[in-house]
């Protein structure tokens, strides 16, 4: 009886001219993929930030509204300005306060969300205390993400005598990243 061997040998074959195929499920499902995982940057957003405020407390019930303009730097990342709201909680109304504060610098912006339970206890019912998460972004900042600690101090300046429940001053806001500084 003769037994049949085959001995196999790899051959090499030249690739430049053929078009390489692909797998129908990758090759229709890759893109989908890419586009719904962007990355997300970190970005640690230690900083502080002055300039001025009006506190706004028409109706004491509902709360007053704070209005911030100023400045500030990024470590490591520069100068921008700060444009900034919060709400507080009024006589009647219970729950956390909540403020937007957003930093725009030559390469795009930075939304953040300041949240802190109750009222506060300076003089315009602000908390000193608050909790910052990045909510947005534009241009090189788009996929910025970050959490931390946010210190707001305030000074009022003298309250105009014509202008009930309007108040001036000048305010410090300092940003403490929850993440490693950079």
């Amino acid at each position: 009886m003769k037994r049949n061997c085959h001995i196999r040998r790899p051959i090499v074959e030249q690739c430049e001219s053929r078009n390489l195929l692909t797998t129908g499920v990758a090759g229709m499902h890759a893109p989908a993929l890419v586009s719904a995982q962007p990355i997300r940057l970190i970005l640690p957003l230690n900083g502080t930030f002055q300039g001025q405020f009006v506190s706004v407390d028409k109706i004491p019930d509902v709360g007053s509204t704070f209005t911030a303009t100023g400045t500030g730097h990024i470590r490591r990342h520069g100068a921008f300005a700060l444009n900034g709201k919060i709400h507080t909680i009024g006589f009647i109304q219970f729950g956390p306060v909540h403020g937007t504060v957003v930093l725009k610098g030559t390469l795009g912006t930075i939304t953040l969300e300041l949240t802190a339970l109750g009222r506060g206890s300076d003089a315009l019912g602000l908390p000193t205390k608050f909790s910052y998460s990045v909510v947005g972004g534009t241009g090189q900042y788009t996929n910025v993400v970050d959490i931390g600690k946010a210190t707001l101090t305030t000074v009022v300046s003298k309250v105009p005598s014509t202008t009930f429940g309007v108040v001036h001053g000048q305010f410090k806001l300092v940003l403490t990243s929850s993440h490693a500084h950079a």
